[in-house]
């Protein structure tokens, strides 16, 4: 993995040169907080191109169905605050969202109405995991418990579960093949 910061952009790579054959599904799993850890992220607005939902049983197991989000609680394709989503999804969102297929401009933005600051993330990844933290269990964050919506996690990835619904695409990696991934993370009004 590589992370090139340069001016307001974070660019990560995530690199695979397999020995044998193996699978490949690597993860970056950051939080973020807009507001500098000033309030929690109820007033973050999120977006995102993606159209469909992994679907999961109430342990979060992936189904094997991946549900259209448009016209659901689940659609992020205009700006929504998470403030709302949680009241519609009291539990939060421990969701895997899934960009449309072959799609060249895979995006999510999340932005705090607070402070302006705003953050666009391009990926070339299939999906991106989305958790707002809405009850966190015995997490600590700079030494302290973590409270509730403290930080969204936003982890860009290929879907879960792939090795089990080969028709979701793969993430099979042969001997002597080298896969890379690539994230750009573009911040904007990072100053108060």
């Amino acid at each position: 993995m590589s992370y090139v910061l340069a001016d307001s952009t974070l660019k990560v790579k995530m690199t695979g040169l397999a020995n044998e054959d193996t699978t490949f599904n690597p993860a970056f799993h950051p939080y973020f907080n807009l507001s500098a850890e000033r309030t929690n992220t109820l007033t973050h607005e999120i977006s995102t191109n993606a159209e469909c939902l992994v679907e999961t049983d109430k342990e979060n197991i992936p189904t094997g169905r991946l549900l259209k989000v448009d016209d659901t609680i689940y659609s992020l394709k205009e700006s929504v605050l998470i403030s709302e989503v949680i009241k519609k999804i009291p539990q939060g969102l421990d969701s895997c969202f899934v960009f449309p297929k072959n799609s060249n401009h895979n995006f999510l933005k999340l932005a705090d109405t607070n402070s302006g600051r705003s953050m666009v993330c391009h990926t070339d990844r299939q999906a991106v995991v989305i958790y707002t933290a809405t009850h966190p269990k015995n997490s600590k964050v700079n030494g302290k418990p973590m409270t509730s919506n403290r930080g969204i996690a936003i982890e860009f990835q290929e879907i879960p579960d792939l090795v089990h619904h080969p028709e979701w695409g793969s993430i099979e990696l042969k001997k002597g093949l080298k896969k890379e991934f690539e994230t750009e993370y573009i911040f904007s009004n990072l100053s108060f």
